[in-house]
């Protein structure tokens, strides 16, 4: 009688343990009801995605800058997917309701990214010449006379300049009648570094500077100075030999100067 008592405990301790394997358990952490981002960085026209995941209940939808974002389309059983559009830069706050409980997603607009134009010519120069020049109108330039014996040089004034120091260039106009004219307008010319026997060219500095559509007239020959801000038209300037080449009368006079550091 014993023996046949054990046996049958022991046959229902088994069919316990069996029917406990065969229960899964339910993880409380996958049910939780969370949103799928607190924060969203986004440029005008562009389209992103919120979602409350394990949405118990419909979800409500709330934006609180309608001008800088709109939600484009709505899905989910319970709503609780969205698509919004950034429409102006600017920040604004979306709030989703469900069961009871907020939440927030912060959202930033930000406007598109345009490229910088970088101008080689830029600014008016000031300019000192013993020929009295005259600015006139590009259009207005009768054509440039091109001489066989006309010459023109640079020479810089102030040679082993600073880095923060005006560069200053004397140019000087030879084999010009009186009666005759040439010009150069406003803008920048090529600087270059001589390293390894090389010369390499140096960046223009970023900075868009305007500049007029004029042309300054040299009649006769003569000479005149041009002064130019080095370090506020060209950038990864360092100690060493240069030559600047500028456009004169459509031809480039090149200038060979030294540069020390600070």
């Amino acid at each position: 009688m014993k023996k046949k008592l054990s046996i049958v405990l022991i046959i229902i301790l088994l069919i316990t343990q069996m029917s406990c394997i065969g229960i899964p358990k339910v993880s409380a952490k996958n049910s939780k009801t969370v949103i799928s981002r607190n924060k969203i960085q986004m440029s005008i026209g562009k389209i992103k995605t919120i979602k409350i995941k394990n949405a118990t209940k419909k979800v409500k939808w709330k934006i609180g800058n309608k001008k800088i974002v709109k939600i484009v389309k709505k899905a989910g059983a319970k709503n609780n997917t969205i698509k919004i559009k950034g429409l102006k830069a600017g920040r604004t706050k979306i709030t989703a309701k469900c069961s009871k409980k907020k939440y927030i997603v912060k959202v930033i607009v930000k406007r598109k990214n345009r490229k910088k134009e970088i101008k080689q010519q830029t600014v008016v120069r000031p300019v000192e010449t013993t020929t009295q020049p005259q600015s006139i109108k590009t259009e207005d330039k009768p054509p440039v006379i091109e001489d066989e014996k006309m010459e023109i040089t640079g020479e810089v004034v102030n040679n082993n300049l600073k880095i923060d120091e005006v560069l200053k260039i004397e140019y000087t106009v030879k084999g010009l009648k009186e009666e005759e004219s040439i010009y150069y307008g406003y803008g920048l010319g090529k600087l270059e570094i001589l390293e390894d026997g090389i010369w390499k060219r140096m960046p223009y500095n970023p900075e868009p500077i305007i500049f007029p559509d004029l042309a300054v007239q040299i009649t006769g020959s003569g000479s005149f100075i041009r002064k130019i801000p080095i370090s506020k038209y060209y950038i990864e300037l360092r100690a060493g030999h240069y030559r600047y080449t500028f456009e004169i009368g459509n031809i480039d006079v090149p200038t060979e100067f030294d540069m020390v550091s600070l």
